[in-house]
C-alpha cells in the first residue's frame, strides 16, 4: 500500500525501474542489469529514502543512469539525465532565470554554482574513496576538504599568506 503523494511522480517511476531491473526477470532490462548481479542500496526499498538521496528530478530529465555501469544503484553512482534510446544525450542549456538576491539565513553557509563536469568528477571521487576505504563520503565533505586546502583558516595567516604566531 502506497502512503505517500509521490506515487504518479516521475521520480517514483524512475524507482519503480530500478526495482524491477534489478529484480524482476521478466522486466525488459533485467537481463543488462539484474541478472549481472546489479542491486539498488537496501534503504531505496522505501521510496522515500530514494527521494531524500536522489531529490526530485529536474526538468531537462526524464532517467537516473549509473556513472559507473559496474556497480549498483546507490547515491553516489547515480545522477539524473536525459536519456533516447538507453543513451544519454547533451542537454540543452536551459535559460537561467534572472537572479535575485536572497538573503542567507545561516552566515557559515556558503552556495556557489559549480559545472556540471567538476561536480561529476567530485562525486567519482566521493565514490572511488568510498571503495577504497569503505566509507561513506559525502561530495559537500570533499569540496570542504578541498576548500580548507587552498584557503586556510584566516585566523592563522595574514594578508599575504605568513603564518601568524
Amino acid at each position: 500500500m502506497t502512503t505517500h503523494s509521490g506515487y504518479k511522480s516521475r521520480e517514483y517511476q524512475a524507482w519503480r525501474r530500478i526495482k524491477q531491473s534489478c529484480t524482476n526477470k521478466n522486466f525488459t532490462t533485467y537481463k543488462n542489469i539484474g541478472a549481472l548481479g546489479i542491486r539498488y542500496e537496501p534503504k531505496w526499498e522505501d521510496f522515500i529514502a530514494f527521494q531524500l538521496d536522489m531529490g526530485n528530478m529536474p526538468e531537462n530529465c526524464n532517467s537516473i543512469v549509473r556513472i559507473d555501469p559496474k556497480l549498483d544503484f546507490c547515491k553516489l553512482n547515480c545522477k539524473w539525465a536525459n536519456v533516447a534510446q538507453g543513451r544519454p544525450r547533451k542537454i540543452e542549456k536551459v535559460q537561467k532565470k534572472e537572479n535575485r538576491r536572497r538573503r542567507i539565513k545561516n552566515p557559515k553557509t556558503i552556495c556557489f554554482n559549480m559545472e556540471q563536469a567538476h561536480y561529476d568528477f567530485i562525486k567519482k571521487m566521493a565514490l572511488s574513496q568510498y571503495q577504497q576505504t569503505g566509507f561513506y563520503v559525502e561530495v559537500n565533505d570533499l569540496i570542504r576538504d578541498a576548500l580548507r586546502k587552498a584557503y586556510p583558516c584566516p585566523e592563522l595567516y595574514d594578508l599575504f599568506g605568513k603564518e601568524i604566531k
